[in-house]
């Protein structure tokens, strides 16, 4: 999936900063509508995301990388915050 961000630009960017006690959080969440090389069988494909996550701590970042895909049409910050609250439930359970 990655390779689908390189020569295209993204359709929508949110990047949201947050700050909490010992570390800052830098989620840069990109959309393309241009959907091409996904199996066939995911049906109503309609979105693929990349979300860039930068975690700092004493000075020291941490990246990671994470795709999505959905069958909703919505921009990078709806997304990123359907995201978020997926993490934050999935982080309750645990």
């Amino acid at each position: 999936m990655q390779t689908q961000f390189e020569p295209v630009p993204v359709q929508s960017l949110d990047t949201p900063t947050e700050q909490t006690r010992d570390r800052q959080t830098q989620r840069t969440v990109s959309v393309l509508d241009r959907v091409t090389g996904i199996n066939p069988q995911r049906v109503g494909v309609q979105r693929i995301m990349r979300v860039e996550r930068v975690v700092t701590r004493a000075n020291r970042p941490f990246t990671e990388t994470m795709f999505y895909i959905s069958s909703l049409t919505l921009d990078a910050a709806a997304f990123a915050q359907r995201i978020r609250q997926h993490w934050y439930i999935e982080n309750r359970l645990y």
